[in-house]
């Protein structure tokens, strides 16, 4: 659905994301956590903040190391999704039930890429399954809220497979 673009290779983090800036059809992820690159603890770095949308959550690390990476990255300041996938350089690519759900109007790429920058991912290690969250029945996951008193959120978690389902949601 999407299409490559290559950048010239920064020599730092900061030329990573003055490069990824400049490409307007670009959009950054954080790839397989914490390895082989944290970014430098994933300082925030305002020319990049635009470009980049996703953190997968998926790589060599476990899950716990992704998690607390993912969970750093957002307290210093990032705005991301999650995302997940196979990441597998093995002739068993396509097996894995990991996925990236994304919230888009249809299956264009247009729509596609606006729901990723809108940041309307969502990541799961079952392919079936799927999780929506709207605040104030209006404002997708995703969104930035800002200046807001009380907030209802509602979510709705589903899997399609029979005998599937969720055992309990966390906050």
């Amino acid at each position: 659905l999407f299409t490559a673009t290559l950048l010239p290779m920064p020599t730092s983090v900061a030329g990573y994301f003055e490069a990824l800036a400049t490409c307007s059809p670009c959009v950054g992820q954080f790839n397989h956590p914490p390895r082989p690159t944290d970014f430098h603890g994933y300082r925030y770095v305002a020319t990049g903040a635009d470009a980049m949308r996703m953190m997968e959550l998926s790589g060599g690390a476990p899950f716990a190391d992704r998690w607390a990476s993912y969970l750093q990255a957002l307290d210093n300041g990032w705005l991301l999704s999650p995302s997940h996938n196979e990441d597998n350089h093995l002739r068993t690519w396509g097996d894995s039930s990991n996925a990236t759900g994304v919230w888009a109007a249809d299956l264009s790429r247009r729509s596609i890429r606006r729901a990723v920058r809108a940041r309307r991912t969502f990541a799961t290690t079952d392919e079936t399954a799927s999780i929506r969250m709207l605040a104030d029945s209006t404002c997708w996951m995703g969104s930035v809220l800002s200046g807001l008193g009380t907030t209802e959120l509602t979510v709705v978690a589903r899997d399609r497979q029979d005998g599937d389902g969720f055992a309990r949601l966390e906050q």
